[in-house]
């Protein structure tokens, strides 16, 4: 079997691969560009954490619709929804909250907040 060449791809025993650039062969960048970049997106990285911190989340409103006030819930994004004291009213008796005026979709307390809500108070005169 005839000697492989030296100039064969394959390394010898010992000896390390030669880097052929990889990835990034064809990229022209400082190292200090690099640091650079690395220190504006941890600043960047950092104000969204800062700015997603002060944020109070998602608004749950409820209208009571002529009963007592009902405060308004805040959301993580997913957080299950809880259901507030029950507003009263002078002459009636709370049904529970719906998703609509007419009361014909009642709200089911422990789903997922994914965005803005406004419930409305079901009142059944006495």
């Amino acid at each position: 079997m005839p000697e492989q060449n030296s100039s064969s791809s394959k390394t010898k025993p010992g000896q390390l691969p030669q880097n052929d650039g990889g990835l990034y062969k064809h990229l022209n960048i400082s190292v200090k560009m690099i640091s650079t970049i690395i220190i504006v997106g941890l600043i960047a990285l950092a104000a969204l954490v800062v700015l997603g911190s002060q944020s109070e989340g998602i608004p749950v409103r409820y209208d009571s619709r002529g009963g007592s006030d009902v405060e308004i819930q805040h959301y993580e994004f997913l957080e299950p929804l809880t259901k507030p004291e029950d507003p009263t009213r002078e002459g009636y008796h709370f049904e529970g909250w719906a998703y609509d005026e007419a009361c014909l979709a009642p709200v089911e307390f422990g789903g997922q907040v994914e965005q803005e809500l406004e419930f409305y108070a079901c009142w059944q005169e006495k």
